[in-house]
């Protein structure tokens, strides 16, 4: 697998048209296929803005909706080669993707990979593209709460980033 690099240019540099304040995801990890729901708290920045576009790569599209509401493809949201774009000129809103990775296929080291037997994530500088449709750039700044579920026998540990607020045992 070869990736050509990109050169980004400070000069090139455009804010974005949204922002991400709360990310609450889950993940019902399984090394064939892992299942990722990010509920995302989104807001406007860019009055003009009627489009979001969300990055991804790699992953495998379940199901979209806005505030409690399921989105409709082609009308509401599209798949880019690059990623999702959703339709709303809404000035927040809560935005809910539901889709699913292969960690046990991904050979890039980057987002959800399976590795040793155990469940691993790099996310840097780009990797967040291949766990999740999100803004995936620096200057994005969220709160995460993350649920990390396993069924499989091997997984004594759940591991991520932050501080434990609930542990359901096994």
């Amino acid at each position: 697998m070869t990736n050509t690099l990109v050169s980004k240019k400070r000069l090139d540099y455009q804010a974005p048209s949204h922002t991400i304040d709360t990310v609450d995801l889950t993940f019902d990890l399984d090394p064939d296929e892992t299942r990722v729901t990010s509920v995302l708290t989104v807001k406007r920045l860019d009055v003009a803005a009627r489009s979001l576009l969300l990055n991804g790569e790699a992953l495998r599209l379940e199901s979209v909706s806005i505030n409690g509401l399921a989105l409709q493809e082609n009308e509401e949201y599209s798949l880019e080669e690059d990623g999702l774009e959703i339709r709303s000129a809404l000035d927040e809103f809560t935005l809910t993707i539901v889709n699913t990775v292969k960690p046990s296929l991904n050979t890039s080291l980057e987002g959800l990979y399976f590795s040793n037997n155990a469940f691993c994530t790099q996310c840097e500088a780009e990797g967040f593209r291949k766990i999740t449709y999100f803004l995936d750039r620096p200057d994005v700044l969220a709160t995460y709460r993350v649920t990390l579920n396993s069924k499989r026998k091997g997984d004594t540990y759940l591991l991520s980033n932050g501080n434990l607020i609930n542990d359901s045992g096994f």
